[in-house]
C-alpha cells in the first residue's frame, strides 16, 4: 500500500532534517503503529502518506502512485484518508450526517450514492443513531468517530490517524480504538501515529521513530522485548509489559496473558 525509499524531508528554515532516509513498506490490509516521542518525525512521515508533504529527497509511493507527481495528488488522497488529533478541526457541518456527506458532495458523487455512503460510514463507526444530532453536542470520542466516518465516506483503502486519541478521555479513547480494530477486520489498511505504547499493542506491527530515523520495526512482542532501544527512543513499556520485564518473565501484551504465564510458572514451581 505504501512504500518509502530513502525518504528525506527538511522543513524550510530548519537546521536539521525531520526525516533522514526512511525506507519502509506497509502492506494492504495491515495495521501498523508508528511510535516516537515529540520531534521524532512520526507526524512528518504520516503527512507524506497523504501527500500533505512531499519528499525533499527520496520517494514515497502510495498504491503505485509517486506522491511527488502533482497531477496525481487527488488520486493519492482518494486512496489515503487522514484523521488528525483534534476532531473539531475536521468537522465542518453542524449536523452529523451533513458533515459525513461533505467530502463526497464535493467530489460530485450522486445524491443517492452519498446517502448510501453516509449511512454505511456511520454504521461502521457506530454513530448511525446520531445522524441527525448536532455535531457540537457530541463527546470528544463521538466527534472523532464522526471524523473517521467522514473519511470513510470517501471510500479510501487506507486510513492514517495522527494522534487520534490524544485529546480524548479514557472512554472516548476506547471507543475510537474499538472502531480502528473493526475497520482493520473489514480489510482497511490502518496506520496510527502515537506515543501511547498501550495503543500500539493493537497493531500487527510497530515502527519506532527516533531523530527522524527508524530505530526498530517488528511485532509488539518483538518490540517490547528490546527495552534498550525503546529507552534510547524516549519510550516506556506498557504497564503490563514493564511488570513482566521487572519480574524477569517473557513479554506479555495483556493482563490475561500475564496472568496465564505467571499461573503456569507457579504451577511448575
Amino acid at each position: 500500500m505504501i512504500i518509502t525509499e530513502n525518504l528525506t524531508y527538511k522543513y524550510e528554515g530548519a537546521s536539521v532534517e525531520a526525516l533522514k532516509g526512511v525506507s519502509l513498506h506497509i502492506k494492504k490490509g495491515e495495521f501498523v503503529a508508528i511510535l516516537g516521542h515529540n520531534g521524532s518525525g512520526k507526524s512528518t512521515l504520516a503527512k507524506h502518506f497523504n501527500a500533505l508533504l512531499t519528499p525533499t529527497d527520496g520517494k514515497c509511493v502510495v498504491d503505485g502512485i509517486d506522491t511527488a507527481e502533482e497531477s496525481r495528488v487527488f488520486d493519492v488522497r482518494s486512496n489515503v484518508g487522514m484523521v488528525f488529533q483534534n476532531p473539531d478541526n475536521q468537522i465542518v457541518s453542524s449536523v452529523v450526517e451533513e458533515d459525513v456527506a461533505f467530502a463526497p458532495e464535493n467530489l460530485g458523487v450522486p445524491p443517492e450514492e452519498i446517502r448510501r455512503r453516509v449511512d454505511d460510514a456511520l454504521d461502521v463507526v457506530g454513530m448511525r443513531e446520531y445522524a441527525k444530532h448536532a455535531s457540537h453536542l457530541l463527546s470528544g470520542g463521538q466527534k472523532q468517530r464522526v471524523a473517521i466516518a467522514g473519511v470513510l465516506a470517501m471510500q479510501p483503502s487506507c486510513i492514517v490517524l495522527d494522534e487520534p486519541t490524544a485529546m480524548l478521555d479514557p472512554r472516548g479513547r476506547k471507543s475510537v480504538l474499538n472502531t480502528l480494530e473493526s475497520l482493520h477486520k473489514r480489510g482497511f489498511t490502518i496506520v496510527i501515529i502515537t506515543h501511547n505504547m498501550h495503543e500500539a499493542t493493537l497493531a500487527e506491527r510497530i515502527i519506532i521513530m527516533n531523530s527522524g530515523e527508524i530505530a526498530m520495526s517488528g511485532t509488539p512482542r518483538e518490540v517490547y522485548a528490546r527495552t534498550e532501544v525503546l529507552t534510547r527512543a524516549g519510550l516506556e513499556l506498557p504497564q503490563i509489559a514493564q511488570l513482566m520485564s521487572n519480574l524477569g518473565k517473557q513479554v506479555a501484551l495483556t493482563v490475561d496473558e500475564a496472568a496465564a504465564i505467571l499461573q503456569k510458572e507457579g504451577c511448575r514451581a
